[in-house]
């Protein structure tokens, strides 16, 4: 029994530390991607705002003309438009209007992970599985968000990289409360 408690241990410490290494990785690849993308969302709203004020700049015929130029209005919105999600968006999308991948959140998370990856290893206490399956109950909650906002950008490899982040938390909380159920039918039979 001891052993089995030990290779769940083990199991434990080496979901969390991948999934900590695989959220890095996904971080860093969808960084990479926004800023491949946003220049070149950006530079059509920008050449439409300066060209607004060029036609706009006929005073009150301009004005009276935007009804003529609404395609044009229609462009710059929706230049504006996608500027804001590439950069904005996630921010929108969050619960409580938090942006997740600020860098901050980003390595701390990976702290608590890792944490959590060699306290298992280290202490028997309950607490260590109770806080691993908050933690994945909270992160999985946040993966499955992060794969419906990939799927939705149409980024299928970022989506793919949140999902499998997902069954990782998953599995994590489910082992940890294996590990507690281990632990609860030991106790009596030691008492």
């Amino acid at each position: 029994m001891s052993t089995e408690r030990l290779s769940l241990r083990a199991m434990l410490a080496v979901l969390l530390a991948g999934s900590a290494i695989l959220f890095f990785l996904g971080i860093s690849l969808e960084r990479r991607t926004t800023v491949s993308t946003a220049p070149a969302a950006v530079a059509p709203s920008a050449e439409t705002a300066s060209a607004a004020p060029a036609e706009g700049s006929g005073g009150e015929a301009g004005e009276a003309g935007d009804a003529g130029h609404s395609p044009a209005a229609t462009a710059e919105t929706a230049g504006e438009t996608v500027g804001e999600t590439a950069g904005e968006h996630a921010a929108e999308t969050w619960p409580l209007g938090l942006d997740l991948e600020t860098p901050l959140l980003v390595v701390g998370v990976i702290v608590v992970s890792l944490v959590l990856a060699v306290a298992v290893l280290v202490t028997t206490s309950p607490v260590v599985p109770l806080a691993i399956v908050g933690f994945a109950i909270l992160f999985g909650l946040f993966d499955l968000l992060e794969v419906v906002h990939q799927a939705g950008r149409g980024q299928t490899g970022l989506a793919a990289i949140a999902f499998v982040l997902l069954a990782a938390h998953v599995a994590a909380g489910l082992l940890a409360l294996r590990l507690l159920g281990q632990r609860g039918t030991a106790m009596p039979s030691t008492a």
